[in-house]
């Protein structure tokens, strides 16, 4: 098990070595916010890169991805992967964030082309392969059923 999550977190690594992102202004979907999960997220991420990003600065905020930007979303989400596949129980409810933000929103759980545009359209062929392997690996180490949802309903199917 420690070897396919060693690789896979390799993969992500590689697939988002060169991602970039525009600067602080675009972290949250709006910088005017004075909700105190908003401005707590604005401080944890200010000036940091995504490969700064630590378990502790996450774990039980699985609340981050309603205030991230989209550019924001796509920039730090390696962070996300590799701090679950490392600190899988112990990032808790921030695991399960991860995964649900990865799986379309609807009933049927088919994506739909507002969500995919939002959601999987911005990544790369191959961060689009880091994340099924990230989604396998939950299904396959730790028996999550809704990484096996998203990657039926989305991310075997790109």
């Amino acid at each position: 098990m420690y070897k396919q999550i060693e690789f896979v977190k390799t993969e992500i690594k590689t697939a988002f070595s060169n991602i970039k992102f525009s600067g602080d202004d675009n972290l949250l979907y709006d910088n005017a916010c004075q909700h105190e999960e908003c401005l707590e997220i604005k401080r944890i991420f200010t000036g940091k890169k995504w490969e700064e990003i630590k378990l502790e600065d996450i774990q039980y905020k699985d609340y981050v991805f309603s205030f991230f930007s989209q550019e924001a979303y796509y920039y730090y989400l390696p962070a996300f992967m590799i701090i679950v596949l490392d600190s899988y129980i112990e990032a808790d409810v921030v695991s399960q964030a991860v995964v649900y933000r990865l799986t379309p929103p609807t009933n049927d759980y088919k994506p739909r082309k507002k969500w995919r545009d939002k959601t999987v359209s911005g990544f790369n062929e191959i961060q689009k392969k880091a994340i099924k392997l990230f989604l396998e690996t939950l299904r396959d180490f730790y028996g999550d059923e809704w990484a096996e949802i998203a990657l039926e309903n989305v991310w075997n199917k790109l």
